[in-house]
């Protein structure tokens, strides 16, 4: 059982969208299979292009070198790729990818922008802006089953929580994963 097991815990502390999600049981984080292989195809070329600069004879010094060094580089971008991007946030119940979305709006709307949120009615929503001092961050299910979502407010050179990540699953969430694709 972890700290955020109880929705108290969740109201009592000031938990970011990114530790909700990654801390509560209905969202999972996923191996990207497709990936993982997509690596391992790209570490086994790299390593044929060396073998191939090492195995015939027939390429002079220059062609061995540009070879070999292709190789190097496909294999270390299959690393790299392979550390940082291997894993997905997913919906546990319908296993959808989660999106990150984020819209902003100016500090004079944080109230109409937090009653909207926790009334979920897209209605009062105003139209967002390029920048600005109150921040909503959302996790949208790719298949539009979810939506989790936060509102910040910039205090202190960073974004500190305003409200508890509220997670939307039955008709509520459907009009505010639309606002949220139409405006992010």
């Amino acid at each position: 059982m972890n700290k955020y097991d109880t929705e108290e815990a969740w109201a009592s502390s000031p938990v970011t969208l990114r530790d909700y999600v990654d801390g509560n049981p209905s969202f999972q984080l996923r191996f990207n299979i497709r990936r993982v292989l997509a690596c391992m195809l790209a570490a086994a070329l790299g390593c044929g292009m060396i073998y191939a600069a090492a195995a015939y004879a027939s390429l002079d010094e220059q062609d061995a070198f540009a070879l070999t060094a292709t190789g190097v580089v496909v294999i270390i971008l299959a690393f790299a790729v392979a550390l940082f991007g291997l894993k997905y946030r997913a919906f546990a119940p319908t296993g959808a990818r989660l999106k990150n979305v984020v819209v902003y709006y100016d500090i004079e709307q944080l109230s109409r922008v937090r009653k909207a949120i926790e009334a979920a009615d897209v209605s009062q929503l105003p139209m967002p802006k390029f920048e600005g001092a109150v921040r909503v961050e959302a996790f949208i299910g790719v298949d539009d089953s979810v939506v989790c979502l936060q509102i910040s407010e910039y205090v202190d050179f960073n974004y500190h929580p305003v409200i508890v990540p509220a997670v939307f699953t039955d008709s509520k969430a459907q009009p505010l994963i639309d606002f949220l694709k139409l405006n992010s």
